[in-house]
């Protein structure tokens, strides 16, 4: 389910509400729902991650919708250079604590550093999946997997994400199909 990045809520997708935000860390008071709520003045900023990158301790930010949602679209903005995350994979699960799980399910692979540093949001479009009926996948929980920083960024201690939201077709039911009328019967003929 592809969107368009200059308008993610084309084709009647909705952003997703987000009913929780977790962090594998916290530093100082950046919590990780500052970067899912509407004040996008403040920042989730993960733990000291590692003096080096052999030293670094993997991070992650996952949000939970509340219920399993098709998620197409996912937009995030850092904070301009500190911390930028470079590398990481986007993950879906059901399951909120099994990692075996949330490997198996890879939404987005970004293997190369492409994010800009900046204020402005980066959108992937995200594997979403069929299910054997051709129903689209639904995942409750995604998991932003951090490994490495943005080349621009000025510091490698700590990540920071300054807001992210995800987008996805409506879950209100359609409007049923228009009813068909009754076949007319037919006049009597003429006597």
């Amino acid at each position: 389910c592809p969107s368009d990045a200059n308008n993610p809520t084309a084709n009647g997708y909705v952003q997703r509400e987000i009913a929780e935000t977790t962090a594998s860390s916290i530093y100082n008071t950046y919590r990780p729902y500052y970067a899912t709520d509407a004040d996008h003045r403040l920042s989730w900023w993960s733990q000291l991650s590692g003096a080096s990158p052999s030293h670094w301790t993997p991070q992650w930010l996952q949000v939970d919708f509340g219920a399993p949602r098709p998620i197409c679209n996912m937009q995030m903005r850092g904070l301009l250079t500190i911390g930028t995350p470079g590398t990481y994979d986007v993950l879906g699960s059901n399951q909120p604590d099994n990692e075996t799980d949330f490997e198996l399910h890879v939404l987005h692979r970004q293997a190369i550093d492409a994010s800009a540093c900046g204020m402005d949001y980066t959108n992937y479009n995200l594997r979403l999946g069929n299910y054997m009926d051709g129903s689209l996948a639904r995942w409750r929980y995604v998991r932003i997997q951090f490994h490495t920083f943005a080349a621009c960024a000025t510091q490698h201690l700590y990540y920071a994400v300054n807001h992210v939201r995800f987008f996805g077709p409506s879950d209100a039911p359609s409007a049923p199909p228009p009813a068909v009328p009754a076949p007319r019967t037919p006049p009597p003929p003429p006597s």
